[in-house]
């Protein structure tokens, strides 16, 4: 079982539980707010697990943590037969996750000249390794699935500071139950171990307790946001990266009057999206539909969006999408973030999941307080 099969697995339980929208904020909170005050980073993790599989719910939450154990084991002699050697010097080692380098801030580039990126396919575990994952094992012996996480991401950092000795580890990994504990650890190799945010953010206890070195954040909205969920409140700095500043290139002429940026929607909900764009599509104006790389049945958004232009996302940048569109329309996406501060027009779409759209104030979303139209108005000007 490869470590990327394990994300296909957790992909797909992410999307069909859609938690974020279904799970009550007030029970999130209460739970939340039932946890001491954590002792340490292993705590955190622990917290931030707890939340987690409290999300996930009871039985998938045993089965996770049986199926966990004998995964665990195997990992565990595997990667003790892996070794890493140096092979050259970095300032910083960048765990992207297939996210494009640009989310990393300005003064992050300043200060770490020499920043190496990693796909995070290469794993080694040390006998410094296995002792620092005992003192977990022992703290706590029955969260199997929380073994097999740590396991798989300390392995990743082991063989990355083996192989560059780095000063730092940037990561965006915030919404891994991992993430204290990769601190503490990072602190055993006397490296920093420094968060960025790369995607939009509402009020969910996956992201709860998380503890860094330095954790960049867009703005104090999100900072409040975290510190609400009882992250630890002296890691934020605040900085828009270049990938939310987008600049006018004159190559990129516009295209499109709407390009709506898909993310985790059910089928039904997609016929809804469709419904509506064509309703914009048939008053002669231009539309595309950007699937999210990650979520997106690519084969199923080109049957229901046949009328529209389905852009290729291996093929046009974010950032070039964009600049093609006069109006971003989405549900909550960090793509409307990024239309924001590059000064395009934001659609916030509250037609194809109304309960979604009346949750999403409770849930703290930043670009509501900012300029933006509604999708159901912009259908109803258009008939």
């Amino acid at each position: 079982m490869g470590v990327g099969f394990l994300k296909k697995i957790s992909v797909k339980i992410e999307k069909r539980q859609n938690r974020i929208f279904s799970y009550p904020v007030a029970e999130q909170k209460k739970y939340v707010e039932k946890f001491p005050e954590p002792s340490d980073n292993f705590e955190r993790s622990y917290f931030q697990y707890c939340c987690q599989m409290k999300l996930y719910g009871k039985p998938l939450h045993f089965l996770l943590n049986c199926a966990a154990l004998p995964v665990s084991l195997f990992y565990l002699f595997k990667f003790k037969k892996c070794n890493t050697e140096f092979t050259e010097s970095a300032d910083a080692v960048f765990f992207h996750g297939g996210k494009p380098e640009n989310i990393i801030p300005i003064s992050l580039r300043d200060r770490f000249k020499n920043i190496v990126p990693s796909s995070a396919d290469r794993h080694s575990l040390t006998e410094d390794d296995i002792k620092f994952l005992k003192k977990l094992f022992i703290r706590f012996p029955l969260s199997w699935f929380l073994w097999l996480k740590c396991i798989i991401k300390i392995s990743q950092y082991s063989s990355a500071v083996s192989e560059y000795a780095p000063k730092a580890i940037i990561s965006c990994d915030e919404f891994s139950f991992t993430s204290s504990v990769l601190t503490e650890y990072c602190h055993t190799k006397n490296v920093s171990l420094i968060n960025i945010m790369h995607g939009e953010k509402l009020y969910f206890m996956r992201d709860s307790f998380v503890n860094y070195d330095e954790f960049f954040v867009w703005s104090k909205a999100y900072a409040d946001l975290f510190i609400s969920l009882r992250a630890s409140k002296d890691q934020f700095k605040i900085e828009v990266p270049p990938s939310l500043l987008i600049k006018e290139n004159g190559s990129i002429c516009k295209k499109y009057d709407f390009t709506y940026y898909l993310a985790s929607e059910k089928t039904d909900e997609l016929r809804e999206i469709g419904k509506n764009l064509s309703i914009l599509k048939n008053h002669g104006l231009k539309i595309a539909v950007r699937p999210h790389p990650r979520y997106s049945d690519t084969e199923e958004i080109k049957q229901i969006f046949k009328f529209a232009d389905i852009e290729d996302t291996e093929k046009i940048t974010i950032e070039e999408s964009l600049l093609q569109t006069e109006n971003a329309v989405s549900l909550y996406s960090t793509v409307l973030n990024q239309a924001y501060h590059a000064g395009i027009n934001i659609v916030i779409d509250d037609i194809s999941g109304p309960e979604k759209y009346a949750k999403l104030k409770e849930l703290q979303y930043a670009m509501l307080s900012e300029k933006h139209t509604l999708l159901s108005e912009t259908v109803k000007s258009s008939i």
